[in-house]
């Protein structure tokens, strides 16, 4: 591993150079607990959850360090919860922009998403680490996404490898990587839809609104923030005002980074990779050839 510069740091892997960094965790955040909350757990997406029958997925995980208690009992329902969150704002996004999309995952016999429990055999939080526990344990398969929960305690941020290819069809990097996620703890369901955005590509380093450092600079924005990249001078965050002040409200504040179900003819998102596109393995669009 070598640092890059901007907190970023290149990764040499078997499948390819990968690129990561830490979210650390937003103030009002940090140390959170979140918990289940019933009428979350209903989903309100435009389209729910692609349940996937091939690797092209994502599969999420609670993994428990070693030495830790087995807290499985709150932390699946937790996960699943945050899951089905994220599958909302994404379709719901889509649908605003004429797009009939929703995240594919690995589910259970009863159509849930399924989150398997895995012990880790070490407590390093590295998410080196943690990926070669994955691999372990047989989770690291070409074209899933895993999306990981270390732990359960107070939240701690989270991190992903990205690899930054500007690339728009199937060929992109993304698809064919094992790809890792992981979230510290018990953080708001944002914190999961960030880190497997940077899984799936986002922010390109060429986008319209990059930071320079895998995020963007148009807040109110799931994916921005001004984490002091080169380009951060240009951070605003009203941009996309939010109507209660949160700064994850909006998946791609002006559809123009990272997600457009139906990108104007011409534009960055119809030239480079856009995570709403047929080419992103870890979606499904019922339209597409």
């Amino acid at each position: 591993m070598c640092a890059i510069g901007n907190g970023q740091f290149k990764v040499r892997t078997a499948y390819g150079d990968q690129v990561t960094h830490f979210d650390a965790p937003l103030p009002k955040d940090k140390g959170a607990r979140d918990t289940v909350t019933s009428p979350a757990i209903t989903s309100l997406a435009a389209r729910s959850h692609y349940c996937a029958p091939d690797s092209y997925r994502i599969q999420l995980v609670y993994m428990i360090p070693a030495g830790a208690p087995d807290a499985s009992a709150a932390m699946v329902p937790l996960i699943r919860q945050h899951f089905i969150q994220s599958n909302d704002m994404v379709s719901n996004r889509a649908a605003q922009y004429s797009g009939d999309l929703s995240l594919r995952v690995a589910c259970d016999s009863a159509g849930q998403p399924a989150v398997r429990v895995l012990r880790s055999s070490h407590n390093n939080s590295d998410i080196g680490a943690i990926d070669q526990e994955v691999a372990r344990q047989g989770q690291r398969i070409t074209g899933q996404d895993n999306v990981v929960y270390w732990g359960d305690g107070g939240c701690g941020g989270g991190v992903a490898y990205g690899s930054g290819d500007t690339r728009p069809g199937v060929e992109n990097a993304v698809n064919n990587a094992p790809g890792i996620a992981v979230v510290y703890g018990r953080c708001p369901f944002t914190y999961m839809l960030h880190e497997q955005g940077h899984s799936m590509g986002a922010v390109l380093p060429n986008a319209p609104n990059t930071s320079g450092a895998g995020h963007c600079n148009d807040d109110a924005d799931v994916m921005c923030y001004k984490d002091g990249g080169p380009n951060s001078g240009n951070y605003r965050s009203n941009v996309c005002p939010s109507p209660n002040g949160n700064l994850d409200y909006y998946w791609d504040c002006n559809v123009n980074d990272y997600f457009h179900p139906n990108p104007p003819a011409g534009s960055f998102l119809a030239r480079n990779w856009n995570l709403a596109s047929c080419s992103n393995r870890m979606v499904y669009r019922p339209n597409c050839g």
